[in-house]
């Protein structure tokens, strides 16, 4: 069985789903490679799941909390997206959601991708960059990629972003991107 996993503007990634066994303490509601799991109201946020993140290589269990489309983000940036989004929706700028959290094989399918598009295959011609599979900030849970910005540095969403996001603790920290943006918890 599979699923698609919504990947923003660049199209839905497919994962397999490997739905767990109930119990009183663990729903069954799963998704992505059997390394997450939901947290019930006795673990966590509702929705929220405990999942393997990457941090330049090295795994570690973190809880992502939904924001939104279907996306997941660490829970302290999760809050910090959320009012972000509100604030930005307060001053008539619509973003949302984009891409969030990857689980390594959601990473691993944009990586093969963009590594196709360098050596020039045109089926693979759509792919934007990606970081090393468990070396992409989206596989930590901090990395956003927001959807408004129409991709240009001279949309409106963009130059909200560009302007407030640091007072949330965001910033765009990949050169090209104006879509991609990580929460650093230094609100300024």
């Amino acid at each position: 069985m599979s699923a698609q996993v919504q990947n923003g503007s660049r199209g839905p990634v497919v994962a397999p789903v490997r739905p767990q066994a109930a119990s009183s303490s663990q729903p069954a509601a799963v998704s992505g490679t059997g390394a997450s799991r939901t947290v019930d109201s006795f673990g966590g946020a509702a929705g929220s799941k405990e999942v393997t993140a990457y941090v330049n290589g090295k795994p570690s269990q973190i809880t992502v909390v939904p924001v939104g489309n279907g996306q997941y983000l660490r829970a302290d940036a999760a809050d910090a997206y959320q009012r972000m989004e509100a604030a930005a929706r307060k001053a008539g700028i619509n973003i949302s959601a984009g891409s969030g959290f990857r689980d390594m094989k959601q990473q691993q399918y944009l990586w093969d991708g963009y590594q196709a598009k360098l050596r020039g295959e045109k089926w693979a011609q759509s792919f934007n960059k990606a970081a090393r599979p468990g070396f992409s900030n989206h596989q930590n849970g901090i990395a956003m990629d927001v959807e408004g910005t129409h991709k240009s540095y001279k949309s409106a969403a963009y130059q909200w972003l560009a302007k407030h996001a640091k007072e949330y603790g965001f910033v765009n920290d990949v050169s090209g991107e104006p879509w991609h943006w990580t929460y650093r918890n230094k609100v300024q």
